[in-house]
């Protein structure tokens, strides 16, 4: 769980078929306010509210406080340490808005990173789902939901999708180019798989066109 604002409904929701629940700093707070327990806190809790951190320290719930002036963001540590147990999926909530933008774009952009490839990682918040592949992914939502296809790399080769309104077949996309964004879901499942490069589906939630 990240900084940005998320809702505890969506939070409780989401822990109820979690293995384990890290919060990157200020996270803590928001799983304080769904009346969950963190396994563990990391980061350099200049963000996390002192509310929090006391009532948590009494708790004996685990911290990994790292220095201010450091090379990886609170976030990208708390990936890091999810790694360790070597994960099938690992849903980030609290990633996206608030008020630092190069905060949500950083947490988008480490859906690239390589050592994530074979793990289901997604971005979450009420209104989006963002995921990264290197290969094959489903997508499950409503029909008429919008679905955008963005180049992390700077080609990705060889997509092939499925349940999409504009289907792609064996093409190309370009970084920097629009060509894949705001393609719609025309069922309850869509698949999308790519031969070379990564690929980030960003999928609109409720959102109908």
């Amino acid at each position: 769980v990240g900084s940005a604002p998320v809702g505890s409904g969506m939070l409780a929701s989401l822990y109820a078929s979690a293995s384990s629940l890290i919060c990157a700093d200020g996270g803590a707070d928001a799983a304080v306010a769904a009346g969950l327990r963190p396994d563990l806190v990391i980061g350099d809790l200049d963000s996390i509210a002192p509310a929090t951190l006391t009532l948590l320290r009494s708790q004996a719930v685990r911290f990994e406080e790292h220095p201010p002036a450091k090379d990886r963001t609170d976030l990208e540590l708390a990936l890091d340490h999810a790694m360790r147990s070597r994960p099938v999926r690992i849903t980030i909530a609290g990633g996206l808005g608030g008020a630092r933008f190069d905060h949500s774009l950083g947490n988008v952009l480490l859906l690239a990173l390589p050592k994530l490839r074979g793990v289901d990682v997604r971005l979450l918040d009420t209104q989006a789902e963002l995921l990264a592949t290197w290969d094959t992914v489903i997508i499950r939502g409503t029909p008429g939901e919008y679905v955008s296809l963005l180049p992390l790399t700077s080609r990705v080769e060889g997509i092939r999708t499925a349940g999409l309104l504009y289907p792609l077949c064996d093409e190309s996309l370009l970084q920097g180019h629009t060509r894949g964004v705001s393609n719609e879901l025309t069922a309850a499942e869509a698949t999308v798989s790519v031969r070379k490069g990564c690929l980030l589906i960003a999928h609109q939630l409720g959102l109908l066109r």
